[in-house]
């Protein structure tokens, strides 16, 4: 739902039903706010506890930028990279050392091998070359950034901020002993960003 809008941002929302409290037996309230702010497009999230216990929840940013898969490079700097290899729709339980370095060459190749390429938390920002004149910086904080394009003819890449993780190998049943599991009390404020410039 639509709750404002100004010139320069939105504020969207999403409450729980009577249907999500059958899968997921927590009252919310979910408020997603996009705004640009020069060559900054900021994206915020507030989430609130309705329930009256601590609730257990995980999240991720779904946004998607147009690039040129073989001429766009990702900027990953200087520093020792692990990520989650796939199996069976699931991600394994612990991370190997990731194979691309500094500068990695985006290509269709990359995600027919690994599907979803999910990487900790990296130490440093990364920043893509699109492969059109521009330059992304990603400004997360999450424990994990997810990377991915659906097709052979999509024409954009997925670079997505996760608070908590997707299935894995393993994962207990209980959403509290999930890895990285978020337990919010009356409200969890996260935020995240990207930045655009010309090359």
């Amino acid at each position: 739902t639509l709750e404002e809008q100004t010139p320069t941002s939105f504020t969207l929302s999403y409450v729980s039903t009577p249907l999500t409290l059958e899968h997921y037996p927590y009252a919310f309230r979910f408020l997603m706010t996009v705004k640009l702010d020069g060559p900054r497009l900021i994206r915020s999230y507030r989430i609130m506890n309705l329930s009256g216990e601590d609730m257990p929840f995980q999240f991720g940013d779904h946004a998607a930028y147009q690039a040129k898969f073989g001429q766009a490079v990702m900027h990953l700097g200087k520093q020792n990279l692990f990520y989650y290899p796939r199996r069976n729709d699931a991600f394994v339980g612990s991370p190997i050392s990731f194979p691309y370095q500094e500068d990695w060459l985006i290509a269709k190749e990359n995600f027919r091998r690994c599907d979803t390429i999910l990487l900790e938390h990296p130490s440093k920002e990364l920043s893509l070359s699109t492969g059109y004149g521009y330059r992304l910086t990603y400004h997360f904080s999450s424990p994990y950034i997810a990377i991915w394009s659906p097709s052979e003819s999509a024409d954009f890449l997925c670079v997505e901020p996760w608070w908590g993780m997707a299935p894995y190998e393993d994962r207990p049943e209980s959403i509290l002993d999930w890895k990285d599991i978020n337990l919010g009390g009356k409200e969890s404020v996260f935020e995240e960003s990207s930045s655009f410039e010309k090359e």
